[in-house]
């Protein structure tokens, strides 16, 4: 079931730059990116930061850990 509710937030200056600027890149609203954004933090809640986790891992193709981690951190992956 999804709900719609309509609110009001103060965004800091530096944040809604960043939302614009993205919104405008993929061509879609402020409140698109917003609730995107909100999704995959509330999503990540439970998925443990790999950096944190302090293990080892291999892969079956290479990658570049700072590129995947940058994704990482802006939502991309």
């Amino acid at each position: 079931m999804s709900w719609l509710v309509e609110t009001k937030i103060k965004i800091e200056d530096r944040f809604l730059k960043f939302i614009e600027k993205r919104a405008k890149i993929r061509n879609t609203t402020k409140n698109e990116v917003i609730n995107e954004m909100i999704k995959k933090k509330i999503e990540k809640e439970d998925i443990p930061d790999f950096l944190e986790m302090g293990g080892m891992f291999t892969t079956e193709e290479p990658f570049n850990a700072v590129e995947d981690r940058k994704k990482m951190r802006d939502g991309e992956l």
